[in-house]
């Protein structure tokens, strides 16, 4: 097992600075995946841990070894692409063996490492076959094995999903979490998807625009974002976003103003500047926001959109006086997520509510203004793939 360490890496390509100074340390066996909207810099990132691309600044350290400057087949990596790459003209139990054959093994240990691999995947009855005969799943499989037969320090999963169908990855995700699970080696995972982020991970690195916004665990960043920007990427449908006005200011609590509702007073991370007048962004998760339960802030909404997922429901709501910003239909409604017992139907008249405790706040540099939750109490919402 081994550590890996990125300290500091940049990278430029046409005088555009795609990395910025990017760095991470994770422990040994743990499960980094690197999240992100697209172009946001993490296949880069990836890249540079593999030797695919150079870096401009910076170091890697994979254990002990400074692999900053060395070749993709001396950092003791495996790499598991997202178009398969596997070789058609060759069987499966060829592709799973060919790093090894390359590196001169033995067919003996070629074999054993290929059966041990193809056991743990399941894909033993397919190694006489050829990739074309297999599945989008099962050549998935394929590759995966192909990097365990390597038994390498760090493996390497570059959007290894994004080509499967919903019922596959959702499959898929277990199948990585079990293999996670019984290897020792730390494995890092580049994603845009934000449910394998908060479903696989035990750390979460989230980037944006080249730079790390924050680094923690799934529940850390879903439930105490540094930023505004971590507050609405992580959770689906995202989080809501209201402007609102500072009232008052004390130690201990900001005091804001929505139309149609008494004062907000909101609990105040220590330290942070806020002045009376300031205008912050008010942000609230949909599953905050309860109908027709008596809560500390209420105020009346007509239903613009219902969508049923089965296991919950989706709800668009205008309540007149408040418009959401970023709002996840565009149109400013609010965003509201309830289970499917809950009758609800379009122009419905209902009232929803919402209590300061689940309010965060930001500032004009979008960064949190409230404190940190108990993540030891706080409920783990489960993220919807809708």
């Amino acid at each position: 097992m081994s550590n890996l360490e990125i300290s500091n890496i940049s990278k430029f390509y046409e005088g555009r600075e795609v990395l910025k100074n990017v760095g991470f340390k994770s422990s040994e066996k743990e499960f980094i995946v690197v999240v992100g909207p697209s172009g946001c810099g993490k296949s880069t990132l990836l890249k540079t841990i593999a030797g695919l691309t150079s870096v401009d600044a910076g170091r890697i350290l994979i254990g002990e070894h400074d692999v900053t400057r060395a070749e993709p087949g001396d950092r003791d990596i495996a790499m598991v692409f997202q178009s398969y790459a596997l070789y058609p003209h060759m069987t499966v139990a060829e592709n799973m063996g060919f790093g090894l054959r390359m590196a001169g093994h033995p067919k003996q240990q070629i074999r054993e490492a290929v059966e041990h691999a193809a056991s743990i995947l399941r894909i033993t009855d397919y190694l006489d076959m050829r990739p074309k005969q297999l599945s989008g799943g099962q050549r998935q499989r394929v590759a995966i094995g192909r990097a365990i037969t390597r038994s390498p320090a760090v493996f390497l999963f570059d959007e290894p999903l994004s080509n499967l169908d919903a019922a596959l990855r959702t499959q898929m995700r277990v199948e990585i979490g079990q293999l996670y699970r019984r290897l020792d080696a730390t494995m890092v995972y580049v994603t845009h998807d934000q449910v394998e982020a908060m479903t696989m991970a035990t750390r979460i690195v989230l980037m944006n625009s080249g730079v790390i916004e924050q680094v923690g665990s799934p529940i850390e960043l879903y439930a105490n974002p540094v930023n505004r920007f971590v507050a609405g990427f992580l959770g689906s449908p995202r989080m809501n976003f209201i402007e609102a006005s500072v009232t008052d200011v004390n130690d201990e609590q900001i005091v804001v103003a929505l139309e149609g509702l008494d004062d907000i007073r909101v609990a105040r991370r220590h330290g942070v500047g806020v002045s009376r007048g300031d205008t912050v962004t008010l942000g609230i998760r949909p599953e905050e926001i309860s109908v027709g339960r008596q809560r500390r802030h209420q105020l009346p909404a007509r239903v613009e959109l219902v969508e049923q997922l089965g296991r919950e429901v989706i709800a668009y709501v205008d309540t007149g006086s408040i418009r959401a910003i970023e709002s996840e239909n565009g149109l400013g409604h609010l965003t509201i997520q309830v289970d499917r017992k809950s009758a609800m139907s379009r122009d419905d008249d209902i009232h929803i509510g919402f209590d300061a405790e689940d309010i965060y706040l930001f500032n004009a540099d979008g960064m949190t203004m409230t404190p940190n939750r108990d993540t030891e109490k706080s409920p783990v919402h489960e993220v919807s793939e809708a």
